[in-house]
């Protein structure tokens, strides 16, 4: 740090020594202590700090408030701010005229990101708030996050402060209009730098932080309802992004649990607002189109809850009322209605609550088409924008060992599955839908390259006998530096029909095949299956079909499954591993 506080001066000194030379000298005031110089701010005179240490922070806020017609800061001023900043101590920073300073800093409607990196450079943020400096250059031993903590802070208020300027993230214009009806966009800002200001400590990172939090807005004089607003968003930063990740956020009761977690409509838009930004700023290839996706769909989901809060009508998944929105989109499909009908009796109701309007429509569309034509076998694919990913339909007769050959098709056509369903009908038929992503996060926007998937998995299904081929994806050395053993836990689900089992272990290829593989072996059907990748880590939760498992039996099966999973993901390791599976009842 203090080498490029000392290059910042020297690069600065030079500009203004040889490009500066042949502008105007004459000054222009900027209040009592600075002035405006050659399109550079500066102290009046080297006693300016001496006198009022509150300059110290005032300089900020004109760099904010002016920065059209600033271009920067003089290199002699710069050194003046670094040897002062031994002012700022204790009674400075008890100081109302020093926090009045700093939120009126917070509130400026532009600069406020640009200017915070400033401010850490020259070491006045650190000594504001010391929590800063400890956390300065730590680092985050994960593949997940590729900034210290104190850099991806910085770029998490960066990405709030975007939200302002909808013409730069255009996908984001949702956000814009939130943050622009936020009454005080810098109690969010506030929040932002202090989200992970409790790392390095040991312990709950967020839990800690909202404690730190609590102290600083008293520091800095915020009324009551102000402070429990900070301190909560630190402490609840990271629930919004892994609800809408590992659970099925069209369940109504957990809609209903998050919607009384969150509590009113301004805590749901802030937190949505601050978990889209920290997620933007841990790595370039953390956010993609399929969270973004969840994320909204969580979003949406409470706020109508919210809303409707008080009403008479009770959030409920109804499949009737899927049923009608599918039967709406068809024509759009080209789909006869009658003929969708009499298909929709062979599925059932557990379709309808399985899949959205949207892809009802479109996989009826295809059934349709190859069932009048005598076959029994479709295979499909279409971009769903609004579900942020690439949807992936195969329908054909059920047999051993079919999803694990699919899931290791596809990953060695180098897609990640983020969202796997699995139904099986009544008379034998398996519909299988994955929901992909290419290599670089985004939609298969190539029809040639939806071709391929197509071919491949026609010729896959035209194999006499299918196998559970983990995939040919080779792991990097980055990630095998950072393994770790699998951990998987069992908890079970409705009224003990259903487990979800939770895997936990370090990213490598044929994951999901190895995994359904195994179950396929205990016979115990997937229902559903949610695939999170953080850098190095894998996070799955699969939905597990145990009504036929009797009870009496269930424990020996979930040992053996744990131990064959870890034996498959941790082949050094095998089935002694200390790391035993835990069950939630």
């Amino acid at each position: 740090t203090e080498l490029r506080r000392l290059n910042e001066m020297l690069l600065q000194k030079l500009h203004e020594e040889i490009l500066m030379g042949r502008r105007s000298n004459r000054s222009r005031p900027l209040g009592s202590n600075f002035q405006l110089r050659r399109g550079h701010i500066e102290a009046v005179d080297p006693k300016v700090f001496e006198r009022q240490p509150q300059a110290l922070l005032e300089i900020f806020v004109l760099l904010a408030r002016y920065g059209s017609v600033i271009e920067g800061v003089h290199a002699e001023t710069i050194r003046l701010i670094r040897n002062h900043c031994y002012l700022i101590d204790d009674s400075f920073r008890a100081d109302p005229r020093c926090n009045e300073l700093f939120l009126e800093f917070l509130r400026e409607p532009f600069g406020v990101s640009h200017q915070l990196w400033r401010m850490h450079r020259y070491g006045v943020l650190d000594r504001f708030f010391p929590e800063i400096e400890r956390v300065s250059g730590l680092m985050q031993h994960d593949l997940f996050h590729v900034y210290t903590v104190d850099e991806h802070t910085l770029w998490t208020v960066r990405n709030l402060r975007l939200f302002t300027r909808p013409e730069w993230v255009p996908e984001m214009v949702e956000c814009h209009d939130l943050y622009r009806n936020l009454e005080k966009p810098e109690l969010l800002i506030l929040a932002a730098l202090l989200h992970d200001i409790g790392k390095g400590l040991g312990g709950n990172h967020s839990q800690l932080g909202a404690e730190i939090a609590e102290k600083f807005c008293q520091q800095l004089g915020l009324h009551n309802l102000d402070r429990e607003l900070v301190s909560w968003l630190v402490k609840v930063h990271l629930d919004m992004s892994s609800l809408s990740q590992n659970a099925d956020t069209s369940d109504p009761d957990i809609i209903a649990r998050f919607a009384d977690h969150v509590g009113s409509l301004n805590r749901l838009n802030q937190l949505y607002l601050l978990t889209i930004a920290d997620m933007r700023a841990t790595g370039p290839t953390v956010w993609n189109s399929w969270k973004g996706a969840l994320l909204k769909q969580l979003y949406n989901a409470t706020r109508e809850f919210l809303q409707a809060k008080g009403t008479s009508e009770p959030l409920i998944i109804d499949p009737l009322l899927i049923r009608r929105q599918a039967l709406d989109r068809l024509p759009a499909e080209g789909v006869d209605k009658q003929q969708a009908e009499t298909l929709w009796q062979r599925f059932g109701e557990e379709y309808f609550l399985r899949f959205s309007p949207a892809e009802i429509a479109w996989q009826s569309k295809h059934l349709l088409t190859v069932l009048n034509r005598g076959r029994d076998q479709v295979v499909a694919t279409r971009n769903f924008p609004e579900q942020g990913a690439t949807g992936i339909f195969v329908y054909c007769r059920d047999r051993e060992y079919l999803f694990s050959a699919l899931s290791g098709a596809l990953d060695r056509q180098m897609l990640d599955i983020v969202d796997a369903r699995i139904l099986t009908t009544a008379d034998g038929y398996a519909i299988d839908t994955f929901m992909v992503l290419d290599d670089s996060g985004a939609l298969v926007s190539d029809p040639q390259q939806r071709q391929r998937i197509r071919h491949t998995i026609r010729r896959l299904l035209s194999a006499e006998t299918l196998t559970a081929d983990p995939g040919s994806r080779r792991e990097t050395r980055q990630k095998k530096a950072f393994g770790f053993p699998a951990s998987v836990e069992f908890a079970a689900v409705n009224g003990n029909q259903q487990v979800v089992m939770h895997l936990t272990c370090y990213d490598q290829p044929g994951v999901l095949s190895q995994v359904s593989a195994i179950l396929a072996d205990h016979q115990i059907p997937i229902v559903d299956a949610r695939i999170n990748t953080y850098g190095e880590r894998v996070e799955d939760h699969f939905t597990l079909d145990i009504c036929n498992l009797p009870e009496h039996q269930r424990e020996q099966h979930f040992e053996q499954i744990s131990d064959k999973i870890r034996a498959a993901l941790d082949p050094d390791e095998g089935p002694q591993n200390s790391r035993q599976a835990e069950r939630k009842t």
